[in-house]
């Protein structure tokens, strides 16, 4: 008798057969799951971006001291630098003077200047200067809209002649 012969009339055992047919489901189970709960798609890039938190609040600020200007200390309260890149009062963009005319990024005051930006570091408080471009009567509400590089958009009510 030949070996082909042999084996011609033998298969596989039938426990055998249904341990296989399970552990073909729960691997096609495991897959489906992980398909479905998004985990193949950061598995598969192999790389995670970190969520960048800019938080930025008004301390005090003056708007009584000189009627002309008021003063703002604002602290960076995230996890990352906070570029202020413009400065609206009520609804009006202000130019930035982050250099005073002296050449160093150290004043932030917020005026008829130059262009550019100022810089608060995390857990940082920072004081700016804003001019706005009309005369002001004392008692009044205003709205100081920070908005950062990256988008973010700080809103502040601060009342004219008062100190906050």
């Amino acid at each position: 008798m030949s070996k082909v012969g042999k084996w011609k009339n033998k298969g596989v055992s039938p426990v055998i057969a249904v341990l296989l047919l399970i552990a073909i489901a729960i691997s096609i189970g495991i897959l489906t799951y992980v398909w479905a709960s998004g985990l193949a798609g950061t598995l598969t890039t192999g790389y995670h971006t970190a969520q960048i938190t800019e938080s930025l609040t008004m301390v005090v600020y003056d708007a009584k001291k000189n009627l002309s200007a008021v003063n703002m200390t604002l602290r960076n309260v995230g996890d990352s630098i906070v570029n202020i890149s413009r400065v609206y009062f009520d609804g009006t963009l202000l130019s930035m003077d982050t250099d005073g005319g002296d050449g160093e990024a150290d004043d932030g005051c917020v005026d008829g200047g130059e262009v550019g930006w100022i810089g608060i570091p995390p857990a940082t408080d920072r004081w700016i200067i804003i001019n706005p471009p009309d005369t002001i009567a004392p008692g009044t509400a205003h709205k100081v809209l920070i908005v950062t590089h990256s988008g973010a958009k700080f809103q502040f009510i601060i009342i004219w002649g008062r100190v906050g």
